[in-house]
C-alpha cells in the first residue's frame, strides 16, 4: 500500500469517527442561546397555561351483578346469560351508548350549557361573521331551503352535543371484577357529578324498562303459544285413541317384537345349516357319480362320508393296526407269526371299513331328500314369521309415532304452563342488574391542564429542540470556524488567528493597529502567528512568504500587512503588493495613485530604488503594485521578477508577498512556485470549506509550500464562540488587564 493509500485509509477512519467533545462544545459555547430559547418558551406556555379553563373529573363507580335477585328463574325468557364474561362486556358497552348519553343530555339539559352547545358560545365578531351572514344567505335563498337548513342546523347542533358529551365520558371496567367506573369530565365540578351519576341512573332505569318489556311481551307470547298448544294435544289423544279402537290395540310391549325377532333369528341360522348341509352332500353325490367301479381309497377322502361315527371308528382301528404291523416289521420278518397275525387284522378291519363306506354311500340319496324337505320346511315358516313381523312393526310405529306426539304436547304444554305462572307471579318483581358502590362526588382539584407538568414539560422540550437547532445549525455550517476544522479537513498546520476587530460598516482596519495599545487582541494574535511563523524557520535566516486567500475579501492584506509589521520588530522586512489587478497597500499607507511600484520596475518604467517606500512608523519597506497593467500574470512568470527576489534576499531577511486570490486568477499559483514558503488566509465563519479546499488543491499541484492557515476575523469576545476569553487568560484585554491586577 502506497503512502496515500495509506493516509486516506487513515483520514476516513478518523472521519468516521464521532467526536462527542465537539458537540458538547458547540453546546456549550451556545448555551446562553439556548437558554434564552428555554425561558421564552416558558415563559409563553405558562401564560397560555394560566388562561386554560380549568376541567374537573367526578368518578361514580357502579357494581353490575350477573346473578340478580329473583322469585323464580326467568334467564331464559330474558336472553342474558350472566354466567358468561361477554355478558360484563356487554353492559359495559351499553354504558357508552348514545342512547343513554341523550337520555342524560335530555335529563340535564345539557343543551343549554354553552360547555357543550357550541351554538351559545360567544359568536365572533368582523369580517368572519360577515363571510358566516353571506354563507348563510347563500344556503337560505328560499323558504323551502330556509326549513331544510333550520332542520339541518339542529340535527347538526344534537350531534356537536353528543360528541362533546361523549368526549368527556370515560367507562373503564375494573379489572377481574364485576365494578366499572364512570367518569365525566367538565368546567363544572357539580356537573361532572350529576352527569356520572345521571348515566349510571340511566343504565339501571334503561335495563329495568328493558327487562320488563320483555316479561310483558313473553308472557303475551306464552299464553298464546299455550292455547295453540292445548288444541294440538287435544286433537293427537283423539287420534291415538282412534287408531287403537281402529286396530283393537290395548298395548304392544317391546317383549313382542324382542320374541319375533329372536324367532325369525334362529329360523334363519337352521334355514343356512339346513341348506349348507345340502349344498356340500350333492357336492359329495356329484363326486360318487364321476368316480369309477372299485375306486375305494377316493371314498375315504369325502368330507361328507367321515362325518359318521362308524367310518371314524373303523380309520382308528385301522391307524392302530397300522401303528402295531410298523413295530413289528422293526423286529421280526414277514413269516412270522405275529407279523402274518397283524397283516390278517389289518386287512379285516380295511374290508369293514370299505363296505361301511359303500353302505354310506348308498344311503346319501335319502339324506338328501331329508335335507331338501328339511330346508323347505324352514323356508316356508321364515317367511310366515317375517311378514307377521313387519305387519307388527308397522302398527307399533304407528302407534309409538301417535303416543310420542301426544307425549310432547303434553310436555310442551306442561312447560308453558310452569312458565306462565313464574311469568305472571314475578310479572311485578324487577330486581335492578347493577347499583352504586360509590356516587360520584363534586370533585375539588381539576384533572387539567396539569399547569406545572405542562411548564416543565415545554422548559425540557424548549432545551431539546435549542440543543437540536444549534447542532443542525452547526451541521449546516459549512464554513469554517475553529483550528480543529482547518487540521481535520484540510490537512494543514493552524499557525494562529487573527480577532474581528468592531469597525463601522465599510470600513478597513487602521493601518497601524498592530501599534495602537488599544488593540491589545489584536496585536497579541499577530506576535502569535509570528512566533508560530519564526519556529518553523528558526534554521532559515532569509525567506520569502507568499501570502494568499481563496477569494477576495478574506483579509489576507491586512494578515499580511501586519505580520509584516510584527517582523519588523525582529528582521528587516520588504513588503511586496504582487495583487496586480487589485492593488491595495499603495492606498493603505497613503501613497499617491502615480507612485511607481512593481509593474514599473518589472517594465523597466522605474529604477527599483525609486520604487521603494519606507514606513516610518513600522520600519517596513513597502513595494507597491504601481501602475495598473493589463499582463500582470506575464510579469509575475517573468525572470526578471524571479532575479528581483533573488536580489532581494541579500538586503531583507523576511521578504511577504501580498498577492491576488488564488480562486480567482492563476497569479498565486505563479508566485507560489517561486516563494519559499506560502501562508493560505480563511475568513473565520464565513468562506465555504469546498471553496477553501479547491484552491489549497490548486496550489499544492502548482508545488507550492504550505507553512499553515491563518484564520482571520475571529469573534474572539462573542460568548458563543470556542475562543471567547482566549486572550483575556493572559491579561491582553482590558477585562483580562484588571482581573491580573486583581490577582497580582
Amino acid at each position: 500500500m502506497s503512502n496515500s493509500e495509506l493516509t486516506n485509509t487513515t483520514s476516513n477512519s478518523d472521519d468516521d469517527i464521532i467526536d462527542l467533545s465537539q458537540y458538547i462544545k458547540t453546546l456549550w459555547f451556545n448555551k446562553w442561546r439556548i437558554t434564552f430559547l428555554a425561558l421564552g418558551v416558558t415563559v409563553l406556555t405558562a401564560l397560555w397555561v394560566m388562561r386554560i379553563t380549568p376541567i374537573y373529573s367526578s368518578t361514580a363507580t357502579m357494581l353490575i351483578e350477573t346473578e340478580q335477585a329473583k322469585a323464580v328463574s326467568i334467564d331464559e325468557v330474558y336472553g342474558l346469560d350472566g354466567s358468561k364474561k361477554e355478558y360484563l362486556t356487554t353492559q359495559f358497552e351499553i354504558l357508552k351508548s348514545d342512547n343513554l348519553a341523550q337520555q342524560v343530555i335530555d335529563e340535564l339539559e345539557l343543551a343549554k350549557v354553552p360547555e357543550f352547545n357550541p351554538s351559545l358560545i360567544e359568536k365572533e365578531s368582523g369580517l368572519l361573521d360577515s363571510a358566516k351572514a353571506f354563507v348563510k344567505g347563500l344556503v337560505s335563498s328560499n323558504d323551502g331551503s330556509k326549513s331544510l337548513s333550520k332542520e339541518r342546523a339542529e340535527y347538526l347542533t344534537q350531534q356537536a352535543i353528543l360528541s362533546r358529551f361523549k368526549a368527556r365520558l370515560s367507562i373503564n371496567p375494573v379489572r377481574n371484577t364485576q365494578l366499572v367506573k364512570i367518569s365525566f369530565e367538565s368546567q363544572d365540578p357539580e356537573l361532572a357529578a350529576n352527569v356520572a351519576n345521571a348515566l349510571g341512573n340511566a343504565y339501571i332505569d334503561s335495563h329495568m324498562s328493558a327487562k320488563m318489556a320483555m316479561t310483558n311481551s313473553a308472557m303475551n307470547w306464552l299464553q298464546e303459544r299455550s292455547e295453540n298448544v292445548a288444541r294440538d294435544l287435544q286433537a293427537a289423544e283423539l287420534e291415538l285413541q282412534a287408531f287403537r279402537n281402529s286396530e283393537q290395540i290395548v298395548d304392544l310391549e317391546d317383549g313382542v317384537q324382542s320374541m319375533n325377532s329372536s324367532t325369525i333369528k334362529n329360523l334363519n341360522d337352521r334355514y343356512l345349516a339346513t341348506r349348507t348341509k345340502r349344498l356340500e352332500l350333492e357336492n359329495a353325490i356329484k363326486q360318487l357319480n364321476n368316480l369309477e367301479t372299485g375306486e375305494m381309497k377316493a371314498l375315504r377322502d369325502l368330507n361328507v362320508l367321515n362325518d359318521s361315527p362308524v367310518i371314524q371308528n373303523l380309520r382308528q382301528a385301522e391307524l392302530a393296526a397300522e401303528t402295531k404291523l410298523t413295530e413289528l416289521d422293526q423286529t421280526y420278518g414277514p413269516k412270522h407269526p405275529k407279523m402274518i397275525a397283524a397283516n390278517a387284522e389289518l386287512k379285516q378291519i380295511r374290508d369293514k371299513l370299505d363296505k361301511q363306506l359303500q353302505t354310506e354311500v348308498n344311503d346319501l340319496d335319502a339324506q338328501l331328500r331329508a335335507l331338501r324337505e328339511s330346508e323347505r320346511q324352514i323356508q316356508a315358516q321364515l317367511n310366515q314369521a317375517e311378514g307377521k313381523f313387519l305387519s307388527a312393526s308397522e302398527k307399533e310405529a304407528q302407534y309409538r309415532k301417535l303416543k310420542a306426539n301426544v307425549e310432547r304436547l303434553t310436555e310442551l304444554n306442561d312447560l308453558i304452563v310452569t312458565r306462565f305462572k313464574e311469568m305472571d307471579i314475578t310479572s311485578d318483581f324487577n330486581s335492578a342488574n347493577a347499583r352504586f358502590t360509590d356516587e360520584a362526588q363534586p370533585p375539588i382539584i381539576p384533572v387539567k391542564p396539569k399547569k406545572s407538568l405542562i411548564v416543565g414539560l415545554a422548559m425540557v422540550l424548549s432545551v431539546f429542540v435549542g440543543c437540536g437547532l444549534v447542532l443542525l445549525l452547526a451541521a449546516l455550517n459549512n464554513t469554517f470556524t475553529n483550528s480543529d476544522e482547518v487540521e481535520d479537513e484540510l490537512h494543514l498546520r493552524f499557525l494562529g488567528l487573527v480577532p474581528k476587530i468592531k469597525l463601522k460598516r465599510g470600513q478597513n482596519v487602521p493601518l497601524h493597529t498592530y501599534f495602537d495599545q488599544k488593540q491589545k487582541q489584536f496585536t497579541e494574535s499577530i506576535r502569535t502567528l509570528r512566533t508560530s511563523f519564526m519556529l518553523s524557520h528558526i534554521n532559515t535566516p532569509r525567506t520569502t512568504t507568499l501570502v494568499t486567500s481563496s477569494i477576495p475579501g478574506e483579509g489576507k492584506s491586512t494578515t499580511a500587512v501586519n505580520f509584516a509589521f510584527s517582523l519588523s520588530q525582529m528582521n528587516k522586512v520588504l513588503l511586496i503588493d504582487a495583487d496586480l489587478r487589485r492593488p491595495s497597500l499603495a492606498k493603505r499607507f497613503g501613497l499617491p495613485g502615480y507612485q511607481p511600484g512593481l509593474s514599473n520596475y518589472l517594465t523597466d518604467s522605474n529604477e527599483f530604488a525609486e520604487c521603494i517606500y519606507h514606513d516610518q512608523e513600522s520600519g517596513i519597506d513597502l513595494l507597491p503594485a504601481g501602475q495598473f497593467t493589463h499582463n500582470s500574470l506575464e510579469l509575475l512568470s517573468s525572470k526578471k521578477f524571479a532575479a528581483m527576489l533573488e536580489q532581494l534576499k541579500n538586503k531583507y531577511e523576511r521578504i511577504i508577498i501580498d498577492s491576488a486570490p488564488c480562486q480567482a486568477v492563476s497569479d498565486a499559483l505563479v508566485l507560489s512556485k517561486i516563494a519559499d514558503n506560502t501562508l493560505f488566509v480563511i475568513k473565520s465563519d464565513s468562506t465555504k470549506k469546498d471553496l477553501v479546499k479547491n484552491a489549497v488543491s490548486r496550489l499544492t499541484e502548482a508545488g507550492a509550500k504550505i507553512d499553515g492557515v491563518i484564520l482571520n476575523r475571529v469573534d474572539v469576545n462573542s460568548k458563543t464562540s470556542q475562543y471567547y476569553g482566549y486572550y483575556d487568560y493572559y491579561g491582553y484585554t482590558e477585562e483580562g488587564s484588571s482581573d491580573m491586577a486583581k490577582a497580582s
